[in-house]
């Protein structure tokens, strides 16, 4: 009761209008808290408990003392006579050696005939993370594992493949392929008969299967399984929209845009390099618009996790609200 508490540097603790957040950036996990806890970890992170309770009067004892059991059994919090000077806040700085954060791609006739390019392209500016994308279904099996092929000892990070449902591809053949190229995170079928999830033996890669067309404007609908918690996310998202920051997406059509749901275009991978249009202003326009300055998001406890692909709109006031409604509601902490 009459020692110094302190939160975990790694432990971000976030307010939304109903409920409050502690995301936990070493365990990639998160926890909720009611709006009261976060008030206090704020105010008295380095004081005792002792001192809340006389602040917050005895009657509350019972209740304070069962929250820092809480803190403590999800080691949240822990105990020092150091002052706070020794535990200096996370640096929240973040830097990406990438010019591209992710590089979504519709491979079809025409994109197929443009990846020795593309590839040249984006191993000179360095990528995060590549989402390979077959719509075309009867052409599919012509263009995919050359696809591989040509990206196979690209220096990006990782791979997301979206493919159709084949029922010649068994698991044995994605673990196969994702032992060749372990760059592969997650592989999602779609048009599947069922939906399920398999993790392939070898590299526990995450193979989807989902009863769904995917269509080049497929929208991403925001639910928790679209929440990732670490910690270079954490930092991104204090200072960009997480979406769209770096992002940049090539359609069937060679047409290039910011996203599969934007509609403006901003050039053609054929003849336009891709090194040039990222550095225009237009198509930056949304990189900096953090969730921090978005009407609605700003007060949602999911802020610094979420992915959705919702284009902000700036309004005449000069603030920005989502073009689409979210299927969450913070104020009420339920989802639609």
């Amino acid at each position: 009761m009459n020692k110094k508490f302190y939160v975990f540097a790694s432990c971000m603790i976030v307010k939304g209008a109903a409920q409050s957040i502690i995301y936990d950036l070493q365990r990639k996990s998160y926890e909720y808290i009611p709006n009261v806890l976060h008030d206090i970890l704020i105010e008295y992170n380095g004081k005792t408990i002792q001192h809340i309770v006389d602040d917050y009067g005895e009657e509350n004892k019972e209740v304070i003392v069962e929250y820092f059991e809480y803190l403590l059994q999800h080691e949240f919090i822990f105990f020092s006579d150091f002052g706070t000077e020794s535990f200096p806040k996370m640096d929240l700085t973040w830097y990406s050696p990438f010019q591209i954060s992710t590089l979504i791609i519709d491979v079809s006739e025409k994109t197929f005939s443009l990846l020795e390019k593309i590839y040249n392209e984006v191993e000179a500016l360095g990528c995060g993370a590549i989402s390979f994308r077959f719509l075309e279904v009867k052409n599919y099996s012509l263009y995919f594992e050359k696809t591989m092929q040509i990206f196979a000892k690209s220096r990006c990070r990782s791979f997301e493949l979206f493919i159709p449902f084949d029922s010649t591809k068994n698991v044995e053949y994605f673990n196969k392929l994702t032992i060749q190229n372990n760059r592969i995170y997650s592989i999602h079928v779609y048009d599947a008969h069922e939906r399920k999830v398999e993790i392939l033996d070898e590299i526990k890669t995450p193979l989807f299967y989902h009863t769904e067309t995917l269509v080049a404007n497929s929208p991403h609908v925001s639910n928790m399984s679209n929440f990732l918690v670490n910690k270079d996310m954490f930092m991104e998202s204090q200072h960009h929209n997480t979406f769209f920051n770096r992002k940049i997406y090539i359609n069937q059509e060679a047409e290039i845009k910011n996203a599969p749901n934007c509609e403006e275009v901003f050039g053609n991978a054929n003849q336009d390099a891709l090194e040039s249009i990222l550095k225009e202003a237009e198509f930056q326009k949304y990189w900096n618009v953090k969730k921090d300055i978005i009407l609605v998001c700003k007060d949602c406890e999911y802020r610094y996790m979420c992915t959705s692909d919702k284009k902000p709109l700036k309004k005449e006031n000069g603030l920005w609200e989502l073009e689409e409604k979210c299927a969450y509601n913070p104020y009420e902490a339920e989802w639609a």
